[in-house]
């Protein structure tokens, strides 16, 4: 009975240390989850959808899990990517971060706005100015 055990604490640990590796989490809001692929559209030969950048996607969970990626238009949901100047990892929300040709988070555009076109950098503060305090 004790190696059954053992092995099952194995497999736990396993498992437990595999999901902190496909971790997630916003540098910004602090927004946490696990990601099933990663890349410019990991799998890309199942999905429709390729993406510019590389992204950390999950599964969509509104699909039955039997859903094949190949039948459904949105297999995949992305949760972010890669500030392009900072190199930490931010979602895609828009109080976080915005897409110019690469994906930038906000922090970094208002800190360089002389590297972004005027409109990117008004739009990043005007989604500054609406972005929900702290809670």
């Amino acid at each position: 009975m004790e190696a059954a055990e053992t092995s099952v604490e194995m497999v736990t640990e396993v498992v437990n240390r595999k999901r902190e590796n496909l971790s997630f989490t916003c540098y910004l809001c602090g927004m946490h989850e696990f990601y099933t692929h990663y890349g410019k559209g990991s799998r890309a030969r199942d999905s429709k959808l390729e993406y510019k950048e590389d992204v950390f996607m999950l599964n969509n969970p509104f699909l039955p899990a039997d859903t094949k990626p190949e039948n459904c238009l949105v297999p995949f949901l992305v949760l972010g990517g890669t500030c392009n100047e900072c190199e930490k990892t931010v979602c895609v929300d828009a109080s976080c971060s915005i897409f110019c040709h690469k994906r930038y988070c906000l922090s970094c555009v208002k800190l360089h706005e002389d590297k972004f076109p005027e409109a990117v950098v008004k739009e990043c503060l005007k989604r500054e100015a609406t972005k929900d305090p702290p809670q």
